[in-house]
């Protein structure tokens, strides 16, 4: 899986360093930077395939850095990708079909340059873009009405070739029989050389052309991968937003499933024990609500994530307070001092016992409430494809509880009842809890999900197992 988001990623590259060396081989002509290029399709086109995919490169190098075992193809919008891939396919075939011979036509001296950066930008990227969207997005949400939108950008770019000729300067191209001087980029545009009712024509018969070339991405689409129904493309897209999930903030649902409440409140418990002059560790902060809700002294408050994006979220809600933000990849290796902490707190983050018995002073409290192994048993036997679950990460690390360490104040285990009201909230919660859903796809379990939304419809709910733990101990003596 790592190896093929490589793979993409620096195909991903090719196409932005593609892009970007053909516009600068074609727009630096003896030394000289040529900004009138900038009007012409090709250009912006192809810088619009830069922008898009510069995006995409960054969000691969970001997604490899926080999920090196697995995470989904970094990918935009369906249909923002469908539109690109049309815009730049527009280019290659305008080029191909009526512009191939602009080669020929230049100075001897400047032949080669145009040739190498032409065949950049109006073959080389459109191919690899066209690529992509085919091996790479695999669109199964493509629907005809975005044939309309594939419409926009060249409709735009017609009022703008119009408007800049009455009111900018001559566009400057030398060919080798001299110099031609035209307000419009393309020939086939030039009202003064056609006419306004030829060229109003041709832009009929473009945007005709248009159409039927979205119609043919589309029709390809279908045939190669499957056409999912409206109702599937929604859960799918509940599926990426439960992926890319920052922290354990289930906000996104909170209007759509419900939790029965548990015997004890984990807020109370962290605030009745906070005393105001006490040094605060938060391990595993996620969005930082629940760490504001402690209501203790900024200063005195260390919060840490263990992925870059969490931590770019919590830097930026939280370090205008006063509250220290610290990235931390290694649950076993905190990048603390022994004894600096006069309590620990911990919710459904993963736990390192030794490291928090280290970092607590003496006498110091660590308070942390997990998820147990049986939570979501019911939904995850029909949602993934395991038959049994293995003991959460928080009770492997309690069978090597260390007596002579700790002293246990408070522990508590409960199983309760978690509601789903609708169906694209468990997805959202399923793709979220990697490790309680593994393998857990849309795609694969389609015909389980509309049973489920049969329950939903009948019942008005789903209810899903909700196991909880509550420790709270306090650190021994050396």
């Amino acid at each position: 899986m790592k190896n093929k988001r490589i793979v993409i990623l620096i195909f991903r590259f090719l196409i932005v360093l593609c892009s970007i060396s053909g516009m600068l081989i074609l727009q630096i002509k003896h030394g000289v930077f040529d900004f009138e290029k900038y009007v012409f399709y090709t250009y912006q086109s192809n810088i619009i395939v830069t922008i898009v995919y510069s995006i995409l490169v960054v969000k691969g190098i970001q997604n490899l850095r926080e999920f090196p075992h697995e995470s989904p193809t970094p990918r935009l919008s369906y249909a923002l990708h469908e539109i690109v891939t049309f815009t730049i396919t527009v280019t290659f075939i305008i080029f191909a079909s009526f512009l191939s011979d602009y080669t020929s036509m230049v100075a001897e001296d400047l032949r080669l340059q145009v040739q190498i950066g032409s065949s950049l930008v109006h073959y080389v990227v459109p191919i690899l873009v066209i690529l992509d969207y085919f091996v790479h997005v695999r669109n199964p949400n493509s629907r005809y009405r975005v044939v309309f939108y594939n419409l926009i950008y060249p409709l735009a770019y017609f009022a703008f070739v119009m408007i800049r000729a009455e009111l900018g300067g001559p566009l400057h191209n030398s060919f080798p029989e001299g110099e031609h001087i035209s307000y419009y980029p393309y020939p086939f545009l030039d009202v003064d050389l056609l006419g306004w009712k030829q060229v109003i024509l041709s832009a009929f018969v473009l945007m005709a052309g248009f159409v039927v070339l979205g119609v043919v991405i589309v029709l390809i689409d279908h045939k190669l991968f499957r056409h999912y129904p409206h109702h599937v493309v929604h859960w799918m897209r509940e599926a990426r937003k439960g992926k890319a999930m920052k922290g354990w903030d289930f906000s996104l649902i909170d209007d759509r499933a419900n939790i029965d409440n548990l015997p004890w409140n984990y807020v109370e418990i962290v605030k009745s024990i906070l005393k105001p002059t006490h040094s605060l560790l938060d391990i595993g902060t996620g969005n930082g609500l629940v760490l504001q809700s402690f209501v203790h002294t900024p200063t005195l408050i260390t919060a840490t994530e263990s992925t870059i994006r969490s931590v770019g979220l919590i830097r930026k809600n939280l370090s205008p307070l006063g509250i220290k933000v610290v990235y931390t990849p290694e649950v076993n290796h905190l990048p603390f001092a022994n004894d600096c902490f006069d309590v620990v707190t911990n919710r459904f983050s993963s736990l390192d016992l030794e490291e928090c018995w280290r970092v607590l002073k003496q006498g110091g409290i660590l308070i942390t409430m997990q998820v147990g192994s049986n939570d979501s048993n019911n939904i995850a036997a029909i949602l993934s494809d395991i038959s049994k679950r293995l003991p959460s990460q928080f009770e492997k690390e309690m069978e090597h509880f260390d007596v002579d360490k700790w002293e246990n104040i408070d522990e508590q285990d409960v199983t309760t009842d978690i509601y789903f009201y609708e169906i694209g909230a468990l997805v959202y919660f399923a793709s979220a809890l990697k490790d309680e859903f593994p393998h857990f796809s849309v795609q694969k379990k389609i015909p389980e999900l509309e049973v489920l939304e049969k329950i939903i419809k009948h019942q008005g709910y789903i209810s899903s197992i909700a196991h909880r733990h509550l420790l709270i101990l306090k650190k021994r003596g050396k």
